[in-house]
């Protein structure tokens, strides 16, 4: 055997791993066994209390809440291409009126508002008929312990006014935030004010000594002998005395020897209140995802705020996701081919950007794409079914028009002047056809 074969037998000896097959039942482990049940490792009271006692992240958290709550929700019967909605159906009414004392819009604002506190919500599905509920109510998330087993969930247990009650996870209805916890705390998902603990603790202790300086005072001049000398301490008091009785009434403070008056202009702006403060409001629109100009806060500029608005909207469709498979999971308990989807159609800032890549789809199909694919390739998905232009049908534009419609989308590109017309202006899409139109006339 050669030197060669001895040197990469050395790695022959040892094998590849052998790829385990699925296994057939999902086995946590005993470190999942809580008989007695897990409770979220974060206070959600603690949540709402901050929620209750900080003003801006009250108002961030309430609008991204209460936004999301407004858009209407879709029932849908099928998937891809044959998927229709449907407006009638017992579902619908569910969802409008969950429960008697609670309408859709509550029940919807109120879950949200808890998915993002504490980072779960829990709902409670009720009726006669257990496999089609006629009320759905909401459980407060502190109020909820998960029980597990080796094999995973075994239950929810709820506590209220002193009664528990343990319910199998198929009645209850769920969504939650990722988490970094082992084991059955994992099942809790990460609230934003988690992670916002020492930025709010910062902020309320600045409010705190900002309304102490403001009722208390601070000391604004700074008196002292001009020979350098030490006055006496009846003397120090005095004039401290009569100081502050004509800063209150007015006056003339008059004294005996020769002093140095020196003004002390300290203000909370002097003391980086208003730093730490912006700083904070920074950090927790970060963390909710509302920027200042939703909330109506000056902005830096137009452009900023449009920008700002869009990536708003982008966030909340992603924090509808959670709801949509939440509620899905309750309309599927009517029909196995049943889905819940929020229409974001009435979104403003939204349908700009989708404006945009229609503009750009329409250019796509014209240079010969199938429309299928040119909606794929703007990441939309919902092409028209039909009789569209595709590579296969002849182009409807001779080659003269094609180089004038090719160098348009190349300026699009480059530019995005195409873009910027659709978003500051909704002409944008009809001066892209007169521009087409105006091709077609020249070339004959």
């Amino acid at each position: 055997m050669s030197i060669f074969d001895s040197f990469f037998g050395l790695f022959r000896t040892r094998s590849a791993a052998k790829l385990e097959s699925k296994p057939t039942k999902e086995n946590h482990g005993s470190s999942w066994n809580s008989p007695n049940g897990v409770r979220n490792p974060f206070n959600a009271l603690t949540a709402l209390e901050a929620y209750g006692n900080h003003g801006y992240l009250y108002a961030a958290i309430t609008r991204s809440c209460e936004d999301l709550a407004a858009l209407p929700l879709k029932v849908i019967k099928g998937k891809g291409k044959d998927a229709v909605e449907i407006a009638d159906h017992p579902l619908t009414a569910l969802l409008d009126q969950p429960s008697i004392s609670v309408d859709g819009y509550l029940f919807r604002n109120q879950i949200i508002l808890d998915l993002i506190l504490s980072g779960s919500c829990y709902c409670l599905m009720l009726g006669v008929n257990e496999k089609k509920p006629d009320s759905v109510v909401r459980l407060h998330p502190d109020e909820v312990r998960i029980v597990t087993n080796e094999l995973g969930i075994v239950g929810y247990e709820h506590t209220s006014n002193g009664q528990s009650v343990l319910y199998p996870p198929e009645r209850i209805l769920t969504a939650r935030n990722a988490s970094y916890e082992k084991g059955p705390k994992s099942l809790f998902g990460t609230g934003a004010i988690e992670s916002l603990r020492r930025e709010l603790n910062a902020d309320l202790n600045t409010q705190n000594l900002t309304s102490q300086a403001s009722a208390q005072g601070h000391p604004d001049i700074l008196i002292s002998p001009k020979d350098g000398d030490i006055w006496p301490a009846e003397t120090r008091r005095q004039i401290s005395d009569n100081y502050s009785k004509l800063a209150k009434s007015g006056g003339v403070l008059v004294l005996s020897g020769e002093a140095d008056v020196t003004p002390l202009n300290v203000s909370p702006k002097d003391m980086e209140f208003e730093t730490v403060r912006t700083m904070t409001m920074q950090i927790i629109s970060a963390v909710i995802g509302t920027p200042p100009s939703v909330l109506g806060l000056p902005s830096a500029n137009y452009a900023t705020s449009r920008s700002q608005s869009i990536n708003y909207w982008e966030l909340q469709k992603k924090r509808a996701k959670r709801i949509e498979i939440m509620l899905t999971k309750l309309a599927r308990l009517f029909d196995l081919d049943l889905s819940v989807q929020h229409d974001f159609s009435s979104v403003e800032p939204l349908q700009s950007v989708r404006d945009a890549q229609l503009a750009r789809i329409q250019l796509h199909i014209m240079n010969g794409m199938k429309a299928s694919d040119a909606y794929a390739f703007e990441g939309l998905h919902d092409a028209p079914i039909g009789k569209m232009a595709s590579k296969e049908e002849p182009s409807l534009l001779d080659e003269k028009s094609q180089k004038t419609v090719l160098r348009l989308f190349e300026n699009t590109k480059k530019k995005t002047l195409i873009t910027h017309q659709l978003k500051e202006d909704s002409s944008g899409i009809n001066t892209l056809n007169e521009d087409i139109n105006q091709s077609r006339k020249k070339s004959g």
